[in-house]
């Protein structure tokens, strides 16, 4: 099936002619995965030296699906929709001690119209570290640093803006679209978050917010996602969330480039039972957690694995470094035994219970659109269907 790099080749139109859609605001998010810092030579698209391997590779090093984004890179710098948008102020920020992973660049689209693209969690600890402070915080380093950067580029570039970003990106995105003022909301076009997670405490803060505005705030989540289920209770709603089709097994479906699309847009599809399972175990999980289970739990996870200097988690989990993982997971179990028994434990019978209601909401509609089948027959067809029922039992009993 066609993916956005099918779509990224195929349509060549202008801006003018095809305006930006959900495929050339997902292809813009992956963007940000991009080290542009590094190169403050690259002012447009097509400066990109896409025939150079080693540039390419050391602008996509270390980025989520790199094979595929530098695939995606020699196509738009090439096409002629995508390769004369300006590259303008790419950030990056690291920072340990305040655990803060922040990225973001802004596209300059012509006609004073901006898209502003927030890269994802990085594969470091800190940065999955923010993710998680995410389940108990109001506000990370990373969603102050969003709030600065929209706030920087709305004084530096009066227009328009479209936000956008992947993962932790698309959190950025919304987090911006709910904290500015409403007259700053005016100016902004549209909001796309491609399978990143909700909020802590999303529904009393903002969900209000995002139903009165679902003309804004757009989501996209694979049928198998993970990550965009997280503290989100607005996914059933449709106008809100749009399920994607994706052709990978569910860890894997959190990249983009396993979805598939149609035309412009993305394929519909409908959440898969064990992500609907999933979604509702860890709504069920974390509202038995009060925020210090949740940040205790977090800041022991975290010391299991910031035992070196390294911050990647491919220098972190390599086979050499298996077994001192795995000491320390076995020594944060004695030392934290009820913390990480209680924390377990919700979360096991947090799963029992939502497969519970599933498949008793299954078999429910199950038996409510059987009931509505057998009220429509005739007494004949009622007793004919009985007779083939019965002749089939008899069969199977030998009889």
């Amino acid at each position: 099936m066609k993916n956005i790099i099918n779509y990224a080749q195929d349509n060549t139109n202008s801006f003018d002619q095809d305006k930006l859609n959900e495929l050339d605001s997902a292809i813009l998010c992956l963007l940000a995965y991009c080290n542009f810092e590094k190169y403050p030579n690259f002012k447009v698209l097509k400066d990109i030296s896409v025939d150079n391997d080693d540039i390419l590779f050391d602008l996509t090093h270390k980025s989520l699906g790199e094979n595929s984004l530098r695939e995606l890179l020699k196509v738009i710098c090439n096409n002629p929709r995508f390769k004369n948008i300006k590259i303008i102020e790419p950030v990056n920020k690291v920072e340990i001690k305040t655990q803060l992973q922040f990225c973001a660049v802004t596209f300059d689209l012509g006609r004073q119209e901006y898209y502003l693209s927030f890269r994802g969690t990085s594969a470091t600890t800190v940065g999955w570290k923010e993710n998680f402070n995410m389940s108990f915080k109001k506000e990370v380093p990373s969603q102050f640093f969003a709030k600065k950067y929209f706030h920087d580029i709305k004084k530096k570039f009066p227009g328009k803006y479209f936000l956008g970003g992947h993962s932790k990106g698309g959190n950025l995105a919304f987090y911006v679209g709910l904290a500015v003022s409403q007259n700053e909301l005016a100016n902004i076009v549209r909001i796309d978050c491609f399978d990143g997670p909700g909020f802590y405490d999303q529904q009393a803060r903002f969900d209000k917010n995002i139903l009165a505005n679902l003309d804004l705030f757009h989501k996209f989540i694979p049928d198998n996602s993970i990550v965009g289920l997280l503290q989100d209770d607005l996914i059933n709603n449709e106008q809100y969330c749009n399920i994607i089709k994706a052709d990978a097994i569910a860890p894997l479906q959190h990249s983009v480039f396993t979805w598939q699309i149609d035309n412009d847009k993305f394929l519909l599809s409908k959440l898969a039972s064990p992500s609907e399972i999933s979604w509702q175990a860890i709504e069920i999980w974390l509202s038995g957690l009060d925020d210090n289970d949740r940040q205790d739990f977090v800041e022991m996870m975290y010391s299991i694995i910031n035992y070196s200097d390294d911050i990647y988690l491919n220098q972190i989990f390599n086979p050499k470094n298996t077994f001192t993982i795995a000491n320390r997971l076995y020594q944060a179990q004695n030392t934290n035994s009820d913390l990480w028994k209680k924390v377990l434990s919700q979360f096991v019978n947090a799963y029992i219970q939502s497969s519970k209601d599933y498949f008793s909401q299954k078999q429910k509609a199950l038996i409510a659109s059987m009931q509505i089948f057998i009220k429509d027959l005739s007494i004949q067809q009622r007793a004919g269907i009985l007779d083939n029922i019965l002749k089939g039992s008899k069969i199977k009993s030998g009889k």
